[in-house]
């Protein structure tokens, strides 16, 4: 991506991205630099300033994974986008293939101002042990979500469940917070869609599910309250 970036050390949009003739298949997601062959997280800035990604088939993340130096912003998910999670989101050569967004599915940086106006859906009769955000799927412990907004519905239905915990959210799928970062988490961010969850019955796994994430979290040391904020 570096050679993208302007004087102002960014990679900006100029306007809105129509995509109704690129395939899901086709999908390249950003990765960042690679490294002997294998891609990093993305580190620069990527500013949508604001314009809209119009008629997304998407079943990949806009980035893989995005660094602790890194960070997205002012991007707008239109509603004529269709937004697929795939039955078993999976990612070949990378690791963390569990968690799966349509923005950031691995973040160890920064979110700020995103907009979801896209339905999206999760369809599968064997669920894997996933983690399914729509914006950010699992931010890492230290990582920033702010301003972002979520106005689509979110649709699961899902057969087997053996097969390990599921998480889910709108805004984020989930997010680990641990004492040594006291001051990352979620901040001003909202959710208007609704979420939808159908399963069937006997499974030994089980979900969880928030209208802004599923939150788990890590205490370190003494036991101790953690810092995970989430604002508004």
């Amino acid at each position: 991506y570096k050679k993208y970036v302007n004087e102002e050390g960014k990679v900006v949009l100029g306007g809105d991205i129509d995509m109704p003739s690129i395939s899901a298949e086709n999908w390249p997601m950003i990765k960042g630099v690679e490294v002997e062959g294998v891609p990093t997280g993305f580190d620069g800035i990527f500013d949508g300033c604001g314009f809209a990604l119009k008629n997304w088939t998407a079943t990949m993340p806009l980035f893989h994974s995005v660094a602790a130096t890194g960070k997205v912003c002012n991007i707008v998910i239109d509603s004529s986008c269709d937004l697929v999670v795939p039955a078993e989101p999976a990612y070949p050569g990378l690791s963390g293939s569990n968690a799966f967004a349509f923005i950031v599915a691995h973040l160890a940086g920064e979110i700020e101002n995103i907009t979801n106006n896209a339905d999206a859906r999760y369809v599968t009769s064997n669920h894997p042990a996933t983690i399914l955000g729509l914006i950010s799927g699992n931010p890492a412990a230290g990582a920033n979500v702010r301003n972002c907004v979520n106005n689509g519905n979110f649709t699961l239905e899902i057969g087997n469940h053996n097969n390990g915990t599921g998480y889910f959210g709108t805004v984020c799928g989930r997010m680990i917070e641990d004492a040594d970062h006291p001051t990352c988490g979620i901040f001003n961010c909202k959710n208007y869609g609704n979420i939808t969850l159908t399963y069937a019955a006997g499974g030994n796994s089980g979900f969880y599910g928030g209208g802004l994430a599923a939150i788990g979290h890590t205490v370190s040391g003494d036991p101790a309250p953690t810092a995970l904020n989430v604002d508004d």
